[in-house]
């Protein structure tokens, strides 16, 4: 008898319990969290199929919670899930943190429009429109700052639909450019973080 295969991972567990098809569990992933000090969220990292979501959000300091997420960046993927009723809550309860946290840029009327569908529980409708704006889908990171196009930049990093999002803030107007790189035609990439120890 192989113990290893009898036993579920914890991801596994969740998604167990949670009814999630076994056609979908791969389309997610369990995330660390950490709630910062201004209200923002900030998606530490994915947590490794071997680790304990208990011992690792323990172990990091500032970590709130342990959340499901999907884990995939081509957003093609949704349709098909979409067609499965906790997969498509899954996608939906994702969309709607993302929209509230600024991480899909709206206007007004469109944030408006989204208002309505998620009043009117229209799950699927409130995706169909979220699908259609700006950094849907992405992973965005915590601001920074860069030394490019001057030092002391800030900047947005976000990655999703295969590719690598820039947006900094730079001149006395703190005017916005944006920058994108096809994660496609890139040989090599790699975002690191360095931490000022005072």
């Amino acid at each position: 008898m192989n113990f290893i295969t009898e036993q579920f991972l914890p991801f596994q567990k969740v998604c167990q319990q949670i009814n999630l098809p076994v056609v979908y569990v791969y389309y997610f992933s369990l995330f660390l969290i950490k709630r910062e000090e201004d209200g923002s969220i900030t998606v530490l990292r994915k947590l490794q199929d071997f680790e304990s979501p208990y011992i690792s959000q323990k172990s990091i300091k500032g970590v709130n919670r342990v959340t499901l997420r999907k884990s995939y960046w081509d957003p093609g993927y949704d349709l098909e899930l979409m067609s499965d009723s906790v997969a498509l809550n899954l996608l939906y309860v994702q969309t709607v943190a993302d929209v509230e946290h600024g991480w899909v840029l709206t206007n007004k009327e469109t944030q408006q429009r989204l208002a309505l569908l998620q009043a009117r529980g229209a799950k699927q409708e409130y995706l169909e429109l979220a699908r259609e704006l700006k950094y849907y889908g992405f992973l965005q990171f915590r601001s920074c700052f860069c030394d490019y196009p001057q030092p002391g930049s800030m900047v947005v990093v976000s990655v999703g639909n295969r590719e690598l999002n820039l947006r900094v803030r730079f001149g006395d107007n703190q005017e916005m450019k944006e920058g994108s790189f096809k994660v496609t035609r890139m040989r090599c990439w790699r975002i690191t973080t360095l931490h000022n120890v005072s």
